[in-house]
């Protein structure tokens, strides 16, 4: 009896000492997910599974709103801003083209004589016409200042031009002749190209212009005055004539007389133009400031008739 109740106990000692390593894994395997868990929480800084799983799930829904509100936006911003940069673009095309034909109407109108011009149809701004009024003062010898009026909207409504002396008697007098309009324009901007190579930057070459420039056996007939020194001169009848010959001048005569005059003046500044300027800087040597006026005629005719 004694012996069965030890096998019994052996036995019974045998099983259990078997089932304690399943018991052991059992435990290690149920208390795994808690690790696991744990771990998470602690990464996501203690955040419930269920939260953690409820925001993982909401994020692509979150995202799907983002780029839904955002696509209509982007769409449109292109759009929008093309139709303000074509807006603006052709506003610009549409002031650089209206003060261009103001300042044709302006130039043109000059030549005609006239030194106050009505700009008012072209409803611009004050700001606008004096740009435009700057223009055709650097384009054009014949103008050498300009203003502009305004009206009661402040709108610009006149360009009151200020003509060279030389310049407007030389335009009343090709304006004066018996030559069609066009043949006119062509006399007055031949003249216009020679005025401009005796004056501005080559009137220290050329000095100040005299009557003997001006009007020179003509009343006050500036063109005449040069066309002169090859024996042409203006008569009644409103045409240019050669005096050696009495032949009528074409316009086209004209215009090629003035403009060997304005070739010559060029070369002139080119071959001549240092030597110039040295005999004045020499002559002005000859001069101070207390002298007077005779005074200094007189120095200068001095040094002249030693030369």
């Amino acid at each position: 009896m004694r012996k069965r109740i030890l096998s019994l106990t052996l036995c019974l000692a045998v099983v259990l000492s078997g089932m304690a390593p399943v018991f052991a894994v059992e435990e290690q395997v149920s208390e795994a997910p808690e690790q696991v868990v744990q771990t998470e929480g602690q990464e996501a800084e203690q955040v419930p599974e269920e939260q953690v799983q409820t925001d993982t799930a909401d994020e692509p829904e979150a995202a799907a709103e983002s780029t839904e509100t955002a696509e209509p936006e982007t769409v449109a911003e292109p759009a929008a801003q093309a139709e303000t940069e074509g807006e603006a673009e052709a506003d610009s095309e549409t002031t650089a083209a209206d003060s261009q034909t103001l300042k044709e109407k302006v130039t043109a109108e000059v030549y005609k004589g006239n030194n106050v011009i009505d700009v008012s149809e072209y409803n611009t701004t004050v700001k606008n016409a004096e740009n435009v009024a700057d223009e055709v003062t650097e384009e054009n010898t014949a103008v050498t200042e300009t203003s502009v009026g305004v009206d009661e909207n402040g709108k610009a409504n006149v360009v009151v031009v200020d003509v060279d002396p030389v310049m407007a008697m030389a335009i009343a007098e090709a304006n004066s002749t018996a030559y069609t309009e066009e043949e006119q324009d062509q006399i007055k901007s031949a003249y216009d190209d020679y005025f401009a190579s005796i004056t501005g930057d080559n009137a220290q070459y050329f000095g100040a212009l005299s009557p003997y420039f001006t009007a020179k056996e003509t009343n006050g007939y500036p063109i005449n005055a040069m066309l002169s020194v090859a024996s042409i001169s203006l008569h009644d009848d409103g045409y240019y004539y050669n005096d050696k010959t009495n032949e009528q001048q074409s316009a086209q005569d004209i215009v090629t007389t003035i403009s060997a005059f304005t070739i010559a003046n060029s070369f002139a500044v080119n071959f001549y133009g240092s030597d110039v300027i040295a005999a004045k800087d020499e002559a002005l040597a000859t001069l101070d400031d207390s002298m007077t006026t005779p005074q200094k005629l007189l120095a200068l005719n001095d040094w002249l008739a030693q030369k």
